[in-house]
Parts: structure tokens; sequence; C-alpha cells
């Protein structure tokens, strides 16, 4: 599966421009890009348990490297932990009222989804 294309999705601190070199660090031997990869994912990705526009190619891919175990024990594990993370953002939102909550919590930022 090649690396997804995110740059013109969102993440939590702007355009996902440097997603695509995190998502390849994870398979990579280079051990502080990896550690760097994994806090992009828990910091821009999901930031504060809030998924973002980038956060569903993302996880299709890192799920991906879960089911064809293409990293090293350690990163795998942070991998899991992410997947799990993502999938209880999708309850809650499904329990919330999903998009509107999200644009809620974004507006009290001074962001809106729709216009960025």
């Amino acid at each position: 599966m090649d690396i997804p294309v995110t740059d013109r999705l969102l993440h939590a601190h702007g355009f996902a421009t440097d997603t695509a070199d995190h998502l390849a660090a994870l398979t990579g031997e280079d051990v502080d890009a990896q550690e760097a990869a994994i806090e992009h994912l828990a910091s821009a990705i999901m930031n504060q348990g809030t998924p973002w526009p980038a956060t569903g190619v993302v996880a299709e891919y890192v799920a991906h490297l879960v089911a064809t175990k293409a990293t090293a024990e350690a990163i795998h594990e942070a991998l899991i932990d992410f997947l799990v993370e993502v999938e209880e953002a999708i309850e809650i939102a499904e329990e919330d009222g999903g998009e509107a909550v999200q644009n809620a919590d974004l507006a009290e930022l001074g962001r809106d989804l729709d216009a960025e």
C-alpha cells in the first residue's frame, strides 16, 4: 500500500504536508524519526481525542502497517494504540452527533472546518 497523499488534508496544526514523511519513517531505520512519527500521530492526526480530515486516510494506512506487521514491535504496539484512539473517537462521535460536535469544538478554537 502506498503512503496516502495528505498535503491537501488538515490535521490539528494545519495542512498535513508533513504527514507523508512521518508515515514513511514508521517503517524506516531511524529510531528518532519513528518516535517523532508516533508523536505526530498522537498530536496532529488525533489531537486530544479529536480526529481531523487527515485521520481517516492515515488510520487506513496505519491499519495496513499493523495487519502486515511492517514495523518493529515497539512501533507496532504504538500503532495499535493509535487505532484504538481513532475507534474511540468514532464511537464518541456517533453517540454525540458527529460532525456537528466537531464543528462546534473547532468554532470554539476560532476555526471553521468547512472554510478551511
